[in-house]
């Protein structure tokens, strides 16, 4: 089941190729309209056909795809079938119209390309719209209804992905990252593509078991990195080599209030082994039930993490209540009014989504000055423009290496002791360029406040000797308060 037999079919299997990507924060104010999909400041535009052969070679979910499949295709095993793909950065709420247009034309493009022996899908797995609590789970439906039940499914998923009956369902697999930051996005469309050959070689649907935790796990404590979940994840690659299987583990995203929302675990066995997913899925997820207590991350309010700085130790202060790569605004000032009241000298914080101060900032010309109001402030602050761009900036780092950002207008501000990166989109600065397209590095800094939850540690960690998770909601002695849950399913409780 795990690796690709070589075959010798008839006539080459027509393998269809498609995604849709969206990890959305229900939290967050507004909707996430088809034009967020269509020209996305951070990704790729939509694509249509052919277009998808422009993810060729490229480090990401799609590009490991393309080449697995394509080396099979050119022993004439494989005919390579380019559907579809849209993908929009976190965000909102989905809106409904956005949501059946994009399903709309996945399906013309389906119905178009004749009948499919295979489909490959993209998914990211916790994508909600206005009137869809499921959007993968109701797409796979669709698909299946489409391509009949002969026909081979397997989609990828983010690490994040909440997980629902609908989507184990339709799928004869889910492949989902095994790594937070994910920097294995490519080796997992690799893997994704392997498990569609094997399925296809074998001419078998694996058995499968799938179980959800009864606790919601914030992001930063997803990190794979170290602590509870590295263990957990470690328990469930020894159980899988153990017994022969493949473990589908996703931590969850607890931004969207759905009733799928949670970490989950999908094993899958040869045909026939559904009792041995069956044990592998209730021993393994007790086991996370007895983690649960290291699952719960201290968060610092601003004033709090500033205070714990110490002298000459390069510090790293994770905003991660406002990570725009969580579907956050990016817009709090925070971690900024809390550096600048304790004079915290070679600070930098990154990156800000306010197009107003990038504008004014452009206007005012590199080493101009203007005025900003700032929230809890009577008089307005004069800020200092140091350096100008135009947002755009190509990745290097582990994660998003290739990738080009495109995030408007951008601004080095000094405030100051400290400096701030304000930019037209959210972008979340997981990467070095975030901070080189407007002339800065980290070492620069002894202190860096980052918008960011674990992402950032891929290209930033090594820098850092000292990481402090900080929650911008919460005032000094205060807990954080807490978001408002409607639609989970009964008996979870929203914390570890």
């Amino acid at each position: 089941m795990l690796h690709f037999l070589p075959a010798s079919p008839a006539r080459p299997w027509r393998i269809g190729l498609l995604g849709l990507v969206h990890e959305t924060n229900t939290f967050e104010a507004g909707q996430t309209g088809y034009d967020a999909f269509a020209r996305p400041a951070d990704r790729e535009p939509l694509m249509r056909g052919a277009e998808l052969l422009r993810m060729r070679g490229t480090r990401s979910v799609m590009g490991g795809m393309l080449g697995q499949l394509e080396a099979v295709a050119r022993a004439e095993q494989v005919e390579v079938v380019p559907l579809y793909r849209a993908s929009a950065a976190p965000s909102a709420l989905v809106d409904g119209q956005a949501w059946l247009r994009m399903r709309q034309e996945i399906l013309a493009q389906v119905d178009e390309a004749g009948p499919l022996d295979a489909l490959l899908v993209e998914l990211h797995g916790a994508m909600v719209a206005d009137g869809e609590d499921d959007c993968e789970g109701a797409l796979l439906a669709a698909l299946r209804e489409r391509v009949g039940g002969r026909c081979t499914i397997v989609a990828s998923l983010d690490f994040h992905a909440n997980v629902s009956p609908a989507m184990v369902g339709h799928a004869d697999m889910l492949v989902p990252y095994r790594t937070y930051p994910h920097v294995d996005m490519h080796a997992t469309g690799e893997r994704c593509a392997r498990r569609l050959l094997a399925c296809l070689a074998t001419g078998a649907r694996p058995a499968r078991a799938w179980a959800q935790a009864h606790f919601l796990v914030p992001l930063v404590s997803q990190y794979t990195g170290d602590g509870a979940m590295a263990d957990f994840m470690q328990a469930c690659k020894e159980r899988a080599r153990r017994d022969g299987l493949d473990m589908a583990l996703c931590g969850g995203f607890a931004l969207a209030d759905t009733p799928h929302a949670g970490p989950s675990l999908a094993v899958y066995a040869p045909a026939g082994g559904e009792a041995a997913a069956q044990r592998a899925a209730r021993d393994l997820m007790a086991l996370l039930d007895t983690l649960r207590p290291q699952l719960a991350a201290p968060l610092h309010a601003p004033q709090e993490a500033v205070a714990l700085l110490r002298r000459g130790e390069r510090t790293l202060l994770a905003d991660v209540a406002d990570n725009p790569g969580a579907g956050c605004g990016a817009q709090s000032t925070a971690l900024l009014c809390a550096l600048h009241d304790a004079q915290v000298a070679r600070s930098l914080v990154a990156t800000l989504n306010l197009p107003d101060w990038a504008a004014a900032a452009h206007a005012a010309g590199e080493g101009g000055q203007f005025t900003v109001a700032l929230p809890g402030r009577v008089q307005p602050v004069r800020l200092r423009v140091l350096t100008l761009s135009d947002g755009r900036y190509a990745c290097t780092g582990a994660m998003w290496a290739g990738r080009e950002v495109r995030q408007g207008p951008t601004a080095r501000l000094a405030w100051g002791s400290v400096e701030a990166i304000v930019a037209s989109a959210p972008v979340q600065a997981l990467d070095p360029g975030a901070l080189a397209c407007v002339g800065a590095k980290p070492g620069d800094y002894d202190v860096l406040s980052l918008k960011s939850s674990v992402h950032y540690r891929a290209a930033f960690g090594p820098w850092a000797q000292r990481i402090l998770n900080v929650d911008a909601r919460r005032m000094p002695g205060q807990a954080a308060p807490s978001l408002a849950y409607h639609r989970l399913r009964p008996g979870v409780a929203t914390h570890p």
